[in-house]
């Protein structure tokens, strides 16, 4: 596909009235932003009691009838199944995403790599080798970096922003 070349200015007032267009409608438009926040957060404000309000009643509600399932569970559920409905709500029980702990406090995350080390399942024991970027970055030159493979890459871009003292 070839590439269109932008139009350009013809001299230097062209460019800079295109400049300062720029700042007055960034500074506009930061301006509709404030003006959108604003109200949005005035919305937001206006039902944050309530809201509030509705979210403890439900925890609440939650709570004792978490602990009234818990209870009466082979009473509310049908024999192997997780799930069950009234007349306005599906209600049960789901599992938590698996997650490993240690057994008890006499163990650590050392003394579990150490452990499955010395019984032979190293092989769930993960070590990262990953190449620190920063310190190559910083102090290998250009030539050392090519030659293993590397270079460092850096984009220039124009930038337009409005003047602090207008804001």
């Amino acid at each position: 596909m070839p590439r269109i070349k932008a139009e350009s200015f013809k001299n230097r007032e062209e460019f800079e009235a295109a400049v300062d267009r720029i700042a007055r409608l960034e500074l506009e438009r930061r301006r509709i932003e404030s003006d959108r926040d604003a109200e949005v957060q005035a919305v937001l404000e206006s039902h944050a009691a309530e809201l509030t309000t509705r979210k403890a009643e439900i925890e609440a509600l939650v709570g004792r009838a978490s602990a009234y399932a818990k209870e009466h569970r082979d009473d509310l559920l049908p024999k192997g199944k997780q799930s069950s409905e009234a007349g306005t709500a599906n209600y049960g029980f789901r599992w938590g995403t698996k997650a490993l702990a240690l057994l008890s406090s006499s163990w650590s995350w050392s003394s579990v790599i150490e452990s499955l080390q010395a019984s032979g399942l190293g092989r769930f024991v993960r070590i990262k080798t990953e190449v620190d970027k920063d310190a190559v970055k910083d102090q290998l030159p250009e030539s050392t970096l090519a030659l293993h493979g590397m270079r460092v890459r850096q984009t220039e871009s124009f930038w337009v922003e409005p003047k602090p003292d207008l804001l």
